[in-house]
């Protein structure tokens, strides 16, 4: 059997629910063009100056061993 104290608290969490819910409803769309991911750096690229940087070549002297 339920309590009170059950039912108030899933009487709250509905209201929550309903309230979250209704908030995305209403809320804008954001243009398609704004959803596009952002062009990440392919791994196979070089990396600029990598000799350069000491833990790079530290990494890369270890490779080579």
């Amino acid at each position: 059997m339920l309590t009170r104290r059950d039912v108030v608290t899933l009487t709250w969490y509905g209201l929550l629910f309903s309230a979250i819910v209704l908030w995305a409803s209403l809320r804008p769309s954001a243009p398609r063009d704004t959803m596009r991911p952002a062009a990440l750096p392919s791994a196979t690229e070089p990396l600029e100056d990598a000799e350069k940087a000491p833990e790079m070549r530290h990494v890369m002297q270890r490779m080579m061993r």
